[in-house]
């Protein structure tokens, strides 16, 4: 965060500042936190589909060869980092339990973690193609590093790493809602199995 945004403040505050409106949120309950995410979602889409566009015109196809030079072990050894991207599982999981019809989650979320991944695959493989390989086993942020290589000219924007930045602080701010529901909801549930 304050690499990108405000650097001369101490990480804290943006910490405390989003935990404030998270929690702002929360007291009104979970149909407050699902408006939220629905309200948040373009926000967190569009800047992710433009990315992906804007990146098609600086791939270079030099930087995938050779294509499993080394056969198929180290593509399946790099697939289990990829699985990270995978969140939401857990947070269905645990989320299960509490709803009245939990079956009627199951489509929409799988629907909602499949468009995350496509495109965490297509950021990745995109970044591959603009960046190569070599820059991206020592870049700290490789996607930032792909926004920043891409340049239009005559077009006024300069930085496009807005576009990546942006859907990261509406991810955290949403992530950490849910987070914080799903615990005091706990923690009430767990207050009361104790009072009986």
């Amino acid at each position: 965060n304050e690499t990108f945004f405000v650097r001369e403040a101490h990480p804290a505050i943006s910490v405390i500042l989003l935990t404030i409106g998270a929690v702002w949120v929360v007291v009104y309950g979970f149909p407050a936190v699902v408006r939220l995410l629905q309200l948040m979602l373009p926000f967190l889409l569009l800047p992710l589909v433009f990315v992906v566009l804007i990146q098609f015109s600086h791939i270079s196809f030099d930087n995938f060869r050779p294509i499993l030079a080394n056969g198929m072990l180290p593509v399946l050894k790099g697939a289990v980092l990829f699985a990270g991207f995978w969140q939401g599982l857990e947070l269905i999981l645990f989320i299960n339990p509490f709803l009245h019809k939990p079956r009627k989650m199951l489509k929409p979320a799988l629907a909602g973690i499949g468009v995350l991944v496509l495109l965490a695959l297509t950021q990745s493989v995109n970044t591959i193609g603009i960046l190569g390989i070599e820059h991206i086993e020592v870049a700290i942020w490789p996607g930032i590093n792909a926004m920043s290589v891409i340049q239009f000219p005559g077009f006024p924007v300069d930085r496009y790493e807005l576009f990546l930045t942006l859907p990261w602080v509406v991810a955290i701010f949403t992530t950490l809602c849910v987070f914080l529901y799903l615990f005091s909801f706990g923690l009430l549930q767990l207050i009361q199995i104790s009072y009986r």
